[in-house]
């Protein structure tokens, strides 16, 4: 019985068979290989760029392939500046086309570097109200705005006695991207952050950036406001009002509001553009001198 189990298993036919099976295996092998050398398979990639980053253009980034000259990519759906680094969160597609076909895969652009951020110590006067954002004089993010809190939310109430506190203050992007720091709060009973607000008329930005601004002023206050104070709302009902009179039409009349770091309103500034593009900033010296003559 083992004898003739033997010679069957060995029999000349199932030998040639086993080895035209084996010739297969390895011929589609190597057909497969060839193939595949040749560029009729690609492999696309999930990208992660950071923010603020140059886009990768190189095909390596995005595909897989040994034939990468193959093929196509098309990067025009990601958001970029003029230098050519990312400038917005959000996913997006880029496109690969070779072979007679199209195929999809996904940029994922992210923020995840915290703000660079400048700091300075807070004196309020007992029980005056105040933001943690009160102690953020500078934040540099890409995602933008900077947004302050305290550790302990309880640190918002314990202004109601004199004296110098510690407090963890965190501060975090539109992102989420978070950095801590530790800050005082000076309680005192003479001096009030108000105070302090309405003394600061240094310049330190305009709502609408304005290149061309020469920082001259029709209006300079002698104490800075709040935008939601009533003084605000009379200068720009009084700016809003007043009439000029050029001998070249006007296309555009502009108020610029200037403030100062701690988001206090320290000056106007009336733009007027023309319609041959030729800019005017009205001051307190040259308002009186335009006439219907001019």
């Amino acid at each position: 019985m083992d004898q003739d189990f033997f010679i069957e298993e060995t029999s000349p036919l199932k030998i040639i068979f086993y080895v035209i099976l084996f010739l297969g295996l390895i011929g589609g092998s190597v057909y497969f290989y060839i193939d595949y050398k040749n560029s009729s398979h690609v492999k696309l990639k999930n990208v992660t760029i950071e923010l603020g980053t140059k886009l990768p253009k190189d095909k390596e980034t995005y595909i897989e392939t040994n034939n990468k000259d193959a093929y196509s990519l098309d990067l025009s759906t990601i958001s970029t500046d003029e230098n050519g680094n990312v400038n917005m969160t959000g996913e997006y597609s880029f496109k690969v086309r070779g072979n007679g076909e199209t195929k999809k895969g996904k940029v994922y652009v992210k923020d995840t570097t915290k703000p660079v951020i400048e700091l300075e110590d807070l004196t309020v006067g007992v029980n005056e109200s105040f933001s943690p954002n009160d102690y953020l004089t500078k934040c540099e993010d890409l995602s933008l705005p900077c947004t302050a809190k305290f550790q302990n939310a309880k640190d918002l109430e314990i202004n109601t006695k004199e004296g110098t506190y510690s407090i963890k203050l965190i501060v975090s992007d539109a992102a989420g991207n978070e950095v801590t720091k530790d800050v005082k709060l000076i309680v005192s009973g003479e001096s009030t952050l108000a105070k302090k607000k309405a003394s600061d008329l240094t310049f330190s930005y305009l709502v609408d950036n304005d290149e061309e601004w020469n920082k001259s002023y029709t209006l300079k206050l002698d104490k800075a406001i709040a935008e939601d104070s009533v003084a605000y709302n009379d200068y720009i009902n009084d700016l809003s009002t007043r009439e000029y009179s050029f001998t070249k039409k006007v296309s555009e009349k502009k108020i610029l509001t200037a403030y100062n770091k701690y988001n206090y309103v320290i000056g106007f500034s009336i733009k007027i553009t023309f319609e041959d593009n030729s800019v005017l900033y009205i001051t307190k010296d040259n308002a009186e001198e335009i006439t219907d003559e001019n």
